[in-house]
């Protein structure tokens, strides 16, 4: 059994799957360009991190059961009354849900912005947690 072989199996007992997955490519990229120990285990660690970050993202989108293609991006501001337009910012942001701890509802306006807006706010504020 080889050294790296080794490492994978350590890697899967210590639940880290990114690092698993790119264990080989980051130590050829370390081996080609002379990096130190320190820098392959750091590459590893945030490669790690950010795969954990990612899975974070994904399971907190399917839990709110987030519409696929409902995005502020592809939301049509124009056609939104004036009062709403100048809202959208401060809704966008999802400040308003950490200063209440109740669930936020939108009731005011009906229509198809009510649903993309709420959908696109959730998936800004799961994103940036």
């Amino acid at each position: 059994m080889s050294q790296r072989d080794i490492l994978r199996i350590h890697l899967k007992a210590l639940s880290m799957p990114t690092a698993v997955s790119v264990v080989d490519q980051v130590l050829e990229a370390g081996e080609r360009e002379n990096w130190s120990l320190e820098t392959v285990i750091r590459e590893i660690l945030e490669r790690e991190i950010e795969g954990r970050r990612q899975h974070r993202v994904e399971r907190l989108a399917k839990t709110a059961a987030l519409p696929a293609g409902k995005t502020l991006a592809s939301l049509d501001t124009k056609r939104l009354p004036l009062r709403i337009q100048r809202q959208l910012p401060q809704l966008c942001t999802g400040e308003f849900a950490d200063r209440v701890h109740i669930p936020a509802m939108a009731i005011r306006y009906s229509g198809a912005w009510r649903s993309q807006n709420a959908a696109g706010g959730g998936r800004r504020k799961v994103s940036s947690q």
